[in-house]
């Protein structure tokens, strides 16, 4: 009886899910799109729970569709876009849509971390490469200046790999790879201390972890929620 790993691409604009073999092999390819959200100039989002819908419904079909028993199913792991912001509260509950990697609104906040430490050539020394308004240190400044009474509730703020490991585990984290993306010292493979000078609360940053940790189980609610995938509610961005 094969045993398999179920790999879940999820990109800009839709989920590719892959079902491998230990061997390498694929065993079955389904792909499920979601929407894009443009408010506002520059503006660019997306719905957390658009790339969760997404997801449950490729496993669902992956099982159903290719007479797969879902115990043989020995792991999930995700690659997805980086660079999101997406903030929860303690109970994990979305308190704004991801900004994504594309979004560019926090152009004036990148400009005025980089004064604060002494300019750019001095921050890039500190971070090792300036920034712009598309990362994700000037957005999250951004949402705590613009957004404050999101920022104040905010527990977390998890990237779209980590907030796909908490919907399956329960758990919150950030990928190592996913945390670099924000500001990660790659010695001590701990979040960059930068985040204290500009303002940043570090206690709003995940627990770090490596790609090939496994995370946690699959919870009951999370295999429950993709057998009844068609259920799971879109939102839209009204911010």
């Amino acid at each position: 009886m094969a045993e398999y790993i179920l790999s879940h691409d999820i990109g800009t604009s839709s989920d590719k899910a892959v079902l491998v073999t230990f061997d390498g092999e694929v065993a079955a390819t389904c792909s499920e799109p979601y929407p894009t959200y443009y408010p506002n100039p520059a503006w660019v989002e997306q719905a957390p729970a658009d790339y969760w819908k997404a997801v449950c419904e490729t496993s669902r079909r992956i099982v159903d569709e290719n007479g797969i028993e879902p115990g043989d199913i020995k792991g999930i792991v995700f690659s997805t876009q980086a660079q999101g912001v997406i903030p929860v509260d303690r109970d994990g509950k979305v308190l704004y849509n991801n900004i994504t990697w594309v979004d560019g609104r926090a152009q004036l906040q990148a400009e005025h971390i980089m004064k604060k430490v002494g300019g750019k050539k001095i921050f890039t020394a500190l971070a090792g490469t300036p920034i712009m308004g598309k990362d994700c240190i000037a957005e999250i400044t951004w949402l705590k200046e613009e957004r404050p009474e999101i920022y104040e509730k905010t527990h977390l703020i998890l990237d779209v790999n980590g907030y796909l490991k908490f919907k399956c585990t329960g758990k919150m984290v950030t990928e190592l790879s996913g945390a670099s993306s924000y500001g990660l010292d790659l010695k001590k493979k701990t979040w960059l201390s930068v985040f204290p000078l500009v303002g940043i609360d570090m206690k709003r940053l995940p627990p770090l972890v490596c790609s090939t940790d496994i995370v946690g189980g699959l919870t009951a609610e999370a295999w429950q929620r993709a057998r009844r995938s068609s259920a799971v509610a879109t939102t839209s961005s009204r911010q």
